[in-house]
């Protein structure tokens, strides 16, 4: 049983992260302290436009389902400044966290040193789908895995894999931006909307405490 579900849920990380809203070519960065937050904030304002598009959410989610209320949240984020900045750094021995938690010690003995770093990547920019799996809801899910948008930069110097989660008071929403390194010399930036509750949610604290650290 704990094999299975061991299984499942490295399927949904797996799965949930490679899901993005748009894609861009690589294009250069500075790498100074303000690039992490000043192309979260880029990114939000991407996502956000959207959100304001009915048609784009309708194209995605379906004419029959009532998004209103959710996009509603999402779309109330448009021209706000963030009000609260979280960073979670992505532990280096998730995986193995993550397959101890679980008894399953011999899944991450098992794997290459190219098949690891591809799960290390791709769990890494999978926060956003995982806690909306989790916490949102199917429906908000769906609605945010829409609404993500992903672009590709050149890795900056120093690059380290984190997520901002970005807040704003009285909102209902949060933005949530993961960098993972995709490529050899590339990054990848995956915007997704996210409840902004989630640091205080119980049920997100146990993943968020096994696979990422929070800076204080």
């Amino acid at each position: 049983m704990t094999r299975k579900i061991l299984a499942l849920l490295m399927a949904a990380m797996l799965c949930l992260g490679c899901v993005c809203g748009a894609l861009a070519e690589a294009a250069p960065v500075a790498a100074d302290d303000g690039w992490y937050l000043d192309t979260a904030v880029t990114l939000a304002d991407k996502m956000s436009a959207l959100a304001n598009s009915q048609a784009y959410v309708e194209l995605f989610i379906g004419l029959e389902v009532d998004t209103d209320t959710f996009v509603a949240q999402m779309n109330a984020l448009s021209g706000l400044e963030p009000s609260e900045i979280i960073t979670y750094l992505y532990k280096t021995d998730a995986l193995e966290n993550l397959a101890k938690a679980y008894q399953m010690d011999e899944v991450t003995t098992a794997l290459s040193k190219p098949a690891m770093e591809a799960v290390y990547r791709r769990m890494n920019n999978s926060l956003g789908s995982l806690l909306n799996g989790y916490v949102g809801g199917n429906l908000w899910q769906s609605i945010a895995s829409a609404l993500s948008y992903t672009e590709t930069y050149l890795m900056p110097d120093d690059f380290v894999p984190c997520s901002l989660l970005l807040r704003y008071d009285g909102q209902e929403a949060a933005v949530l931006v993961s960098f993972s390194q995709t490529g050899e010399d590339t990054i990848t930036a995956t915007a997704t909307y996210v409840r902004a509750d989630v640091p205080e949610d119980e049920v997100a604290q146990t993943y968020l405490n096994l696979l990422w650290e929070r800076v204080e």
